[in-house]
């Protein structure tokens, strides 16, 4: 059994693009982002490869070296600034070309395993209201977790606008000495120790149209999207 728990844990993997955030974020505050991806074991050079993976155990190690390397235990609100859509393959056209906020996240609930097979989500209704309801699967660190959800925000206002912010928010994270720097963030109250990470949006927001729209496009990169998803798993089951 435990070893089936390790064969999980390595094979649950993320797009390496996606990484690019970190990269630029760390040569940004003037630090050796090529000496601290490899002494997490991962590859640079492949943050710039659209079909490369990183397992995710060795992200969370970047997550933490990153922490040890700045003494910023709020490192990932500082990285999701560098996250550009090109850097989530298909998915993140597919999510700029989307008619609404609803019709985004609805793909990435649908697609979600595409940028990482680490995460679980889904898209609830509530009463005048929706929420976006994120966690890990293998959750070996709070800060990765919560980056689920700030990772979530942030491609949304690159489509909606720097205006839109949530009407709750709720972490599964202790209180931090010093919230603002999450509070300031969502823009909105923050409830800490929550049961769940939950992103909660005004139904008038969710469903307002967004001025990228290209429905043409949308529907052509969730082909695209299908197919990769498909191929991961079928890769997946013949590792097994």
């Amino acid at each position: 059994a435990a070893s089936d728990v390790y064969k999980r844990q390595v094979h649950r993997s993320a797009l390496a693009t996606i990484a690019q955030a970190s990269y630029n974020y760390l040569e940004s505050i003037n630090l050796d982002a090529n000496r601290l991806f490899k002494n997490a074991g991962l590859d640079p050079e492949k943050i710039y490869d659209a079909n490369a993976r990183f397992p995710v155990y060795a992200t969370n190690r970047l997550l933490q070296i990153g922490i040890h390397e700045t003494g910023d235990e709020c490192i990932v609100y500082r990285v999701v600034d560098f996250i550009e859509p090109q850097m989530l393959h298909a998915m993140g056209y597919s999510w700029m070309a989307s008619s609404t906020l609803k019709e985004a996240l609805t793909r990435f609930v649908r697609y979600h395993k595409m940028m990482s097979t680490n995460i679980e989500v889904k898209l609830e209704q509530a009463q005048g209201s929706w929420q976006l309801v994120g966690k890990l699967i293998d959750t070996g660190q709070r800060e990765a977790n919560e980056g689920v959800m700030s990772f979530c925000l942030k491609i949304c206002r690159r489509s909606f606008g720097d205006d839109l912010q949530p009407l709750h928010v709720q972490l599964m994270r202790k209180k931090p000495v010093d919230p603002t720097t999450i509070e300031d963030f969502y823009g909105c109250v923050v409830e800490f120790g929550g049961s769940e990470n939950v992103l909660t949006f005004s139904a008038s927001d969710i469903t307002r149209p967004l001025k990228g729209a290209n429905p043409q496009v949308a529907l052509a990169m969730e082909e695209v999207i299908a197919r990769y998803v498909c191929l991961l798993y079928t890769s997946d089951a013949a590792d097994e």
